[in-house]
């Protein structure tokens, strides 16, 4: 009878090695086996004692749940909206100053037109009949041009040039000795300007008496 429970005790135990698996009773177990089983619980990490996460991780953790606030979504709104105005201003003063040099060279086409026009004519003062409106067609000499300002842009005929309306024109003759002519009147200076939406060209040439042999 004392073999029979000898060989009981010392027969092997069916139970897994961790002990709260084991279904029988802990003392069949050898002591070998438990102090393996208790060597294994031990090794076990409990939740109480798992380890922390580090900074690097914490940071890490932390940067993937940033956000954007509403406050900061506003002002950077308002910030793009400031910047965008001004993009906007500096497209719109550049695509208002391209027509100005279009403007420029109608207005100094037309001033050179007029000062091949005055300078062609005879330098002598010759007798005329006066002028209708704007029409030049009875200009004959150089003086005749004295004050022209018909406000308005004309043909010799006196027709208008509709395609340069708003466009205005003024010539001024006058007698001038700062070219180091010695009789006096024997040179006049010319000018011709020409105005339009504020812009201004000023032209200015001489026409000398050639037929008293002088020449500038």
């Amino acid at each position: 009878m004392a073999a029979a429970v000898t060989a009981a005790r010392t027969a092997p135990s069916p139970c897994l090695p961790l002990p709260a698996r084991c279904t029988s009773s802990p003392a069949v177990q050898s002591p070998a086996m438990a102090v393996a089983a208790q060597r294994q619980q031990q090794a076990l990490p409990s939740p109480d004692k798992r380890p922390s996460p580090s900074r690097e991780q914490q940071a890490m953790w932390n940067k993937r749940q940033a956000g954007v606030t509403l406050v900061e979504l506003i002002i950077a709104i308002v910030i793009i909206g400031i910047a965008v105005a001004g993009v906007m201003q500096v497209f719109r003063v550049t695509v208002v100053g391209s027509a100005d040099p279009i403007l420029q060279k109608q207005l100094r086409a037309v001033a050179e037109g007029m000062m091949d026009e005055i300078q062609r004519q005879p330098f002598a003062a010759t007798a005329n009949n006066a002028a209708s409106g704007c029409a030049r067609d009875t200009f004959n000499d150089v003086l005749d041009y004295n004050n022209y300002a018909p406000g308005k842009i004309c043909l010799v005929t006196g027709d208008e040039v509709t395609e340069l309306s708003g466009m205005t024109i003024s010539v001024t003759v006058v007698a001038d000795s700062a070219l180091g002519i010695a009789t006096a009147g024997d040179a006049y200076l010319i000018t011709v300007t020409t105005a339009k939406n504020g812009n201004v060209f000023s032209l200015r040439g001489w026409r000398a008496n050639y037929a008293k042999g002088v020449s500038i």
